[in-house]
């Protein structure tokens, strides 16, 4: 990404209702303790491994599902 990081993605949604999962693709490792930190679904390093990919993506899914559920029940 020329010019910026993955990490700054938080920068620039500061004032945005998110309402995504994040999952980190990169070669670097260096960087995963801070993506966890910005509250990232997962960090998965290249080259990606399709089981991790696919554990990722559920994981996003049942958290994306969850955060629905609390919003319902907020709603009741």
């Amino acid at each position: 990404m020329p010019g910026h990081s993955g990490l700054e993605l938080f920068d620039f949604l500061k004032n945005t209702n998110v309402n995504f999962q994040l999952i980190f693709t990169t070669a670097y490792n260096d960087y995963a303790l801070e993506a966890f930190k910005l509250n990232a679904t997962d960090y998965l390093l290249k080259p990606i491994d399709i089981e991790e990919l696919e554990k990722a993506v559920q994981k996003a899914k049942t958290k994306t599902l969850e955060g629905l559920e609390q919003k319902l029940e907020e709603l009741k």
